[in-house]
């Protein structure tokens, strides 16, 4: 690797069980998936929207002076403002986890009849 080279074998029934790496599924077995143009772009439009959610609770809570100039008269606020971006964060996190996996409503996995 300190090379740049990256090995590639013609044919992977040759070698030992341990030295084949399998593709890595993220999508479950038994379950129909939105396409995953889709799931981007449902987990895009809940991102904006816990956006100007944060974006609104915000300006809500804290004054000008506080947001633009960072000049928090109270403790309290320096804390919040600390929990609200903490809370954004996983938010977003989440969003993308839940996003792509299927699990957001608007592009939500279908689980496929067993006949």
């Amino acid at each position: 690797m300190a090379s740049g080279t990256i090995v590639i074998h013609k044919s992977s029934a040759a070698m030992r069980p341990h030295e084949v790496i399998t593709e890595r599924k993220i999508e479950e077995v038994g379950y129909l998936y939105p396409s995953p143009l889709r799931r981007v772009a449902v987990t895009l439009g809940y991102l904006l929207l816990g956006f100007t959610i944060y974006s609104i609770a915000a300006a809500t809570l804290f004054s000008e002076e506080c947001l633009m100039r960072n000049r928090c008269q109270a403790p309290a606020d320096s804390i919040l403002i600390l929990v609200l971006g903490a809370i954004w964060i996983i938010s977003v996190f989440v969003t993308c986890a839940k996003g792509w996996t299927g699990k957001l409503p608007g592009a939500r996995r279908q689980l496929l009849r067993q006949e």
